[in-house]
């Protein structure tokens, strides 16, 4: 709407101007609002949209940088979920058989330090998970964020292994609900379906708090 309103008020301006500019030729106006006129149609509010160019697309280049960017976000996701503080840097291992995802990868390497704010980045065909490390798989690259130096493990394995209790408590009152008779019975067909996707809700996140306790006790 903005657009909008500062597109009619550029047209009103530049009718005005055109005026300005009428008088001028008659030794009235002003040489600027002469100027201004001849300029005003290349404002960006009253420009044409521009048109795509299909022989620009570069479908390679969009599939290295999407890769890049789900790399990226998949160090992001592990330093979140293992509560590595901000700036703490570290180095991410990946594991990448394709050729294709290897090459982008080491290419731009730098680009993941930065945007991951990492210490390194390792790339290789033969990388292994390294002890106590936070892990993600996407897009066919194993990648892989050693925690030891990142964080306090014995403190963040209580962490989770409290999660994890609190997470089957959780568990097994949203099973003894829908195993109650007299509430599938009762309830309407929407609070039961609700109640049912809770369940599965936590049972995926039990599962998701065990396989990162798992990782930092490897």
């Amino acid at each position: 709407e903005i657009w909008e309103r500062l597109g009619d008020g550029l047209g009103r301006m530049k009718v005005e101007l055109e005026l300005a500019a009428g008088d001028e030729e008659e030794g009235g106006g002003s040489v600027a609002a002469v100027r201004l006129a001849e300029r005003i149609e290349d404002f960006l509010v009253t420009a044409s949209w521009p048109q795509a160019h299909p022989e620009h697309h570069d479908v390679d280049a969009e599939e290295q940088m999407g890769l890049i960017q789900d790399a990226v976000l998949a160090v992001r996701n592990i330093k979140g979920e293992m509560n590595v503080p901000p700036g703490s840097g570290g180095t991410v291992y990946i594991r990448a058989d394709d050729p294709a995802s290897l090459a982008a990868l080491q290419a731009h390497a730098s680009d993941l330090r930065s945007m991951a704010d990492l210490d390194g980045v390792e790339v290789g065909p033969d990388i292994t998970r390294p002890p106590a490390s936070g892990a993600a798989v996407v897009r066919g690259m194993e990648i892989y964020l050693p925690l030891e130096e990142l964080i306090d493990l014995q403190v963040e394995r209580e962490r989770m292994s409290k999660e994890v209790e609190r997470l089957k408590a959780a568990l097994r009152g949203a099973e003894e609900k829908l195993d109650n008779q007299q509430f599938l019975q009762r309830a309407p067909a929407e609070v039961v379906e609700r109640e049912s996707e809770k369940r599965d809700d936590i049972s995926k996140r039990l599962q998701k708090v065990k396989d990162l306790l798992a990782g930092l006790s490897a």
